[in-house]
């Protein structure tokens, strides 16, 4: 891993976590087999947080703050309870304090934080016609969330749809696609049938794994899931005996 690192505290990080399968006194191919077992529990773990993200809800305390509930539909889980503490702070701890038009059809709205002391106010710059916002704290700059300014602010002005150009792709639910179809298809990524494609799958995948959660307790059940998928890969697999991969791929997705 390092030629991948760029940092120190990533090395580090990497180190901990291969530090509790090994030790400096292992010879090769017991590295090797700690190293798999290593690679298998972070697999595990990102299985696990796929999991909760797509098939379990979070709690929503402010339910009369709607952004609340789109943030839990759109990052992941560990992101959305970084967004939902600033939603929260926004909340119980923000209040604005001066309020100044500008020409260019800016507004600049003053925050007061509540928790401290000071009296410094910070500065939130929004336009809402094409929905621009940027706070002098530069929270999203530096880690790709809104900060509890600009929350504060979007609550104040009765905003109900998340600013989407704000919203970082890395912290949703969809950052690791399952797979990317449409590349297989020889379908370029600029032709809408990329997405329809692509779409169709993750519709396909998410149905599967939800299904096949809800079965692993009743054995005959799971079974009777497994014949079924075995049966129509059999059927798939005579359509790719007689048709182009292209004409099968279409065919089936219809």
């Amino acid at each position: 891993m390092s030629g991948l690192m760029r940092t120190s505290s990533r090395s580090e990080s990497e180190n901990h976590f291969f530090g509790q399968f090994c030790n400096p006194n292992c010879t090769l191919v017991e590295f090797l087999g700690h190293f798999d077992s290593a690679i298998e529990a972070q697999r595990h773990e990102h299985r696990k947080n796929d999991h909760d993200t797509r098939h379990t809800n979070p709690q929503i305390f402010a339910k009369e703050f709607v952004l609340e509930q789109q943030a839990a539909n759109i990052y992941t889980r560990t992101i959305f309870f970084d967004a939902q503490l600033e939603i929260q702070t926004a909340i119980h701890n923000r209040g604005i304090g001066k309020w100044d038009d500008r020409e260019d059809n800016f507004v600049n709205i003053s925050v007061k934080d509540f928790s401290q002391t000071c009296t410094t106010f910070f500065q939130v710059m929004m336009r809402q016609l094409d929905m621009t916002v940027s706070c002098s704290c530069n929270s999203y700059e530096q880690f790709g969330l809104l900060c509890a300014h600009i929350f504060c602010v979007l609550r104040f002005l009765d905003i109900r749809q998340f600013p989407e150009r704000y919203i970082m792709r890395r912290w949703t639910r969809e950052a690791v696609p399952n797979s990317a179809p449409g590349a297989i298809l020889g379908i370029s990524e600029s032709d809408d049938r990329y997405q329809q494609v692509n779409g169709v799958v993750r519709e396909i995948t998410r149905s599967a794994e939800s299904l096949i959660n809800r079965l692993v307790h009743n054995f005959d059940a799971l079974c009777a899931f497994r014949d079924h998928v075995v049966q129509y890969q059999s059927t798939a697999d005579q359509a790719v005996v007689n048709a182009p991969l292209g004409v099968v791929a279409i065919g089936l997705l219809k």
